[in-house]
């Protein structure tokens, strides 16, 4: 039951996060998507912005994630 509270938390902290944040967690994921790749389709001028971005995002997705958990089990 705690598991699939957990996973039921990332999913819905993942569909509270923008569309350029779920990119980057999605590529962190897939194996086939390269970090680098995402660049120009994402819209950073440089790959120190992207892999800041991407830690961010982590960050957030996080303390989100921690969050709906919290609501979720004070049902």
């Amino acid at each position: 039951k705690e598991e699939l509270m957990k996973q039921k938390a990332l999913t819905i902290a993942l569909e509270k996060m923008n569309e350029k944040c779920k990119a980057l967690i999605e590529s962190e994921l897939d194996n086939r998507v390269k970090l680098k790749d995402l660049q120009v389709d994402l819209g950073f001028k440089n790959y120190q912005a992207l892999v800041q971005a991407k830690y961010n995002c982590k960050k957030r997705l996080t303390r989100l994630v921690f969050s709906v958990l919290k609501e979720l089990r004070s049902i």
